[in-house]
């Protein structure tokens, strides 16, 4: 793991090859298997492999207009809504733990839809770490216009937070660690071992 993750990097330019099915059948499993706090999992994952629907999205993405077009794959990571979640979340969340949610967490900063965006944030991390293993480009992103993903998707009960696009890097990719060594804080300055 540790390797790919040393592998890993930001892809800035796709090349125009299809990944395996397999592939994302795996990654989806991987996204509905990630953890989440009382087990919530207030998201939905959006694979948006039409081109049409892609045109669409990319439009609506600052200055990832052209990794959009290029990667094979767009994924949406979307919240649910509060009214949403909460018409459902009994059916598989413990009542006691549920009564805890209501009582502790929703009343933090930023109330649910920050705690929403913070496990869906988990499930990135897991997506992009699968990738790194599988050998699969991608480049996260929050240069998204949410509201505008939203009404693409038409779905009220969810809310578009972040994008992540997926397919087989380029080979002229200028962001490749080869090309553009990979820049990280010492581990030092970001572990403290106590």
């Amino acid at each position: 793991m540790l390797d790919a993750m040393q592998r890993r990097y930001s892809v800035k330019k796709y090349a125009d090859t299809k990944l395996h099915s397999k592939d994302l059948e795996d990654l989806k499993n991987i996204l509905r298997l990630t953890p989440s706090s009382i087990n919530a999992q207030p998201w939905r994952f959006v694979f948006v492999r039409d081109k049409e629907t892609k045109a669409k999205l990319a439009a609506e993405s600052y200055f990832n207009e052209e990794k959009i077009l290029q990667a094979d794959t767009l994924v949406i990571f979307q919240t649910m809504t509060e009214e949403y979640f909460n018409s459902i979340a009994l059916n598989y969340i413990p009542a006691r733990v549920y009564d805890y949610f209501q009582k502790e967490v929703t009343k933090r900063p930023g109330g649910y839809p920050a705690w929403a965006s913070r496990q869906a944030y988990i499930a990135m991390g897991f997506l992009l770490s699968a990738c790194a293993e599988k050998s699969i480009g991608s480049t996260p992103m929050e240069g998204i216009k949410p509201d505008a993903y939203d009404a693409i998707i038409n779905d009220k009960n969810y809310h578009s937070i972040a994008a992540v696009s997926l397919g087989v890097p380029s080979e002229d990719d200028y962001n490749k660690p080869e090309s553009s060594p990979k820049q990280r804080l010492p581990l030092d300055q970001v572990i403290l071992d106590i």
